[in-house]
């Protein structure tokens, strides 16, 4: 066993490890200006684009934190982690609202207590001199961790990480006491860990590890006896059969709603022999990545790795012979290098069960993964410097070591920035993933809308290289040309996407209603009907064929054809109290009551059209886009106007003359009547 010497094992100045906590928290600290970038805005925000998070929004009893999934009520594809929501929703209590910077200052601190954590952790093997500092200045400016720290939902690794470490610090305090000092050490190691594994799921993993950790002091020469180690399994025991039966309970209610796509992680669902050599190579890829983490970027998806071929796979074959080396490396330094084997234990341990190795998860990889398992390179940091300070290599080695602190310290102070909004971050990430069919879309989109043409073009035919046989990057790149106007590029694109096979009966469907839109825009209206009665055809449920009829609507409308009007209102009303479910009927009895309206408008009575009208457009101004209202705005006011409510009618042509996004056509029309009431 290779013994630090005693200059090694000295504690330091006091100073030298705050300088090493200050310089990790000022890495970080432009991350004070960020929003609620990327993740963020779905699960931290109490408004969010999916409606309201409502286990953030108000400030539930605990007991509910326990009874739902992560990501209740805005996404479906979360785990159980209510110590971490719960935390979420108490910073937004305590600051009143979404205010994005108390979260970061969170993390921010959180990750300073990680990085002193560390410290202690690697100085119960190491000594609390050289060894352990320079581990602790590994973990705290370690680039690979940026995600996590800038990230707020990366959260739950930091208190998983803290949860645990706490537990295996009062666990070594404990083995040397006895009666109530042993008890309560015990006691709040137990609590820790299952705070960590509340957290994070994978925090499970230090059940494991903090057992292991005092029988490793005990080789290097703290003795634990077996009363001791049988406490302390004991102690881990309780909190993981708790955790355990908690987790259970929620998924008893919820486990249907715990799906991964194929998009996040494609062997997620794939058969075991090409899972496992899959995630090998990726632990691989996790452990080149903690040495070397560069480049950075916030999403591994579908096309980024090449799936594995099969156990026959030469990629897997290597890396598992690199992996089994290290494995038996690490085994082999069980009493002779200490620090080694934890360096070698912690990393293989804890990415075991993040590595889709154990069971599929719903990423394919991610580096915000990494932040636990990275500390085995500050361990293995630590062993060189108790190894080799004061000989000829250490010298290559500190300055090997001093400049890899100086880039991830650079490294992470570009992540602080990068991470300030979506658009920042999605920019500086497509150029360094191009197989990410998520940045390339990404990327795409935001370069269109700054009115980059050629560069978000150059993106979306990435994303097209990249999935060819999938509808994805072309309907967003239709929906783009449709924003800005280019109507007859944006028909070509869902043209394209129309016969791909990963369409469903209803995208197909809600499709066709599209085209048969852009065909109106263009002046096809044969076309156009053309279009929807297809839709209308195929649609498979009552909500496809309603935007179907609507569009049709619209175009009998706009056409004079007053029988093919009445008759697909008619056909509607049928079909709304035949199979509409409750969160249609709404919408669409106002589309039925809409067109009503401009029924009785053709036919001149006034008062019905008024009634109809008004009624209508006040449900659908508050349940979809104003387009009802834009469209239907003339034949309102003017309904209004000819059943004797002249200056209710001017009240309303002025309100809906303030609309910035009125059409010309709607706005001309308007601004006659308005004249006519005012003479």
């Amino acid at each position: 066993m290779t013994e630090p010497t005693s200059a090694l094992r000295t504690p330091p100045p006091w100073w030298v490890l705050y300088v090493i906590l200050a310089c990790t928290a000022a890495v970080y600290a432009p991350s004070l200006g960020n929003g609620f970038t990327y993740d963020d805005a779905t699960f931290v925000k109490a408004e969010t684009a999916s409606g309201t998070n409502v286990m953030v929004a108000e400030l539930h009893p605990i007991r509910d934190y326990f009874a739902r999934p992560y990501g209740f009520g805005v996404e479906k594809t979360r785990g159980f982690r209510p110590a971490m929501v719960y935390g979420l929703a108490l910073t937004h209590h305590l600051v009143g609202g979404d205010i994005a910077w108390p979260h970061h200052l969170v993390n921010i601190l959180l990750h300073v207590l990680c990085t002193f954590l560390a410290f202690r952790v690697v100085a119960l093997l190491g000594g609390p001199g050289l060894p352990a500092l320079l581990a602790a200045a590994v973990f705290g400016l370690h680039a690979i961790r940026s995600d996590p720290v800038v990230s707020i939902v990366g959260r739950a690794e930091l208190q998983g990480f803290a949860g645990g470490a706490a537990a295996l610090l009062l666990v070594c305090g404990a083995v040397e006491r006895r009666g109530v000092a042993l008890a309560w050490r015990l006691t709040a190691a137990a609590l820790a860990v299952l705070f960590g594994m509340l957290s994070k799921e994978s925090a499970v993993v230090w059940v494991v590890f903090v057992p292991l950790y005092a029988s490793l002091r005990a080789n290097h020469g703290q003795r634990i006896r077996v009363p001791r180690l049988v406490a302390v399994l004991a102690a881990m025991a309780v909190p993981l059969a708790v955790y355990l039966l908690l987790r259970s309970a929620m998924l008893s209610e919820h486990a249907p709603v715990f799906q991964a796509t194929s998009r996040a992680n494609p062997i997620f669902a794939a058969a075991w022999d090409t899972r496992v050599p899959t995630a090998t190579i990726l632990l691989g890829y996790a452990l080149w990545k903690v040495v070397v983490p560069y480049p950075l970027v916030c999403e591994y998806g579908v096309f980024v790795f090449r799936i594995a071929t099969g156990l026959a796979d030469p990629r897997f074959l290597a890396v598992l012979l690199v992996l089994v080396a290290i494995l038996v490396a690490g085994l082999a330094a069980w009493r002779r290098a200490p620090l080694l084997f934890a360096a070698v234990a912690t990393f293989l341990g804890f990415s075991f069960v993040t590595s889709n190795l154990a069971v599929p998860i719903e990423t394919i990889f991610g580096e915000r993964l990494l932040y636990t398992p990275a500390i085995g390179l500050s361990f293995a940091i630590a062993w060189v410097a108790a190894r080799w300070t004061g000989t000829p290599p250490m010298r290559f080695l500190g300055l090997l070591i001093g400049g890899w602190l100086l880039v991830n310290g650079g490294l992470c102070l570009q992540r602080s920035f990068d991470w300030r909004t979506d658009d920042g971050l999605f920019l500086a990430d497509a150029p360094k993933q191009p197989d990410s069919l998520f940045l390339n879309l990404q990327a795409g989109r935001i370069e269109s809308r700054r009115g980059n043409r050629t560069a978000g073009e150059r993106y979306f035919q990435r994303a097209i290289e990249l999935a060819p046989r999938s509808s994805i990057p072309l309907v967003a790149l239709a929906r783009v040309h449709s924003e800005q106007g280019r109507i007859r590029e944006a028909a070509e694109c869902l043209q394209r996407a129309l016969p791909l096979e990963d369409l469903t009966d209803a995208d197909r469907a809600l499709m066709r209603v599209d085209l048969g839109a852009f065909a109106q825009r263009l002046g096809q209206p044969d076309r156009a009907i053309g279009f929807l009665r297809e839709a209308l055809q195929h649609a498979p449920g009552f909500a496809e064929a309603h935007r179907a009829r609507v569009g049709m609507l619209w175009l009998h409308y706009e056409r004079n054809e007053d029988a093919d009007l009445a008759r697909v209102t008619d056909e509607l009303d049928a079909d709304l109290a035949a199979r509409a479910g409750a969160s249609e009927r709404t919408t669409a009895a106002a589309h039925v009551r809409l067109f009503r309206g401009l029924i009785a408008f053709r036919k001149r009575d006034w008062a019905a059209a008024a009634n109809l009208l008004g009624g209508a457009l006040a449900t659908l101004d508050k349940a979809e886009s104003r387009l009802a209202n834009i469209q239907a705005a003339p034949a309102y006011v003017e309904s209004v106007h000819r059943s004797g409510q002249s200056t209710l009618a001017r009240r309303i042509a002025a309100a809906y003359l303030g609309w910035q996004d009125l059409p010309a056509a709607q706005r001309s029309e308007l601004e006659r009547l308005r004249a006519a009431l005012d003479r």
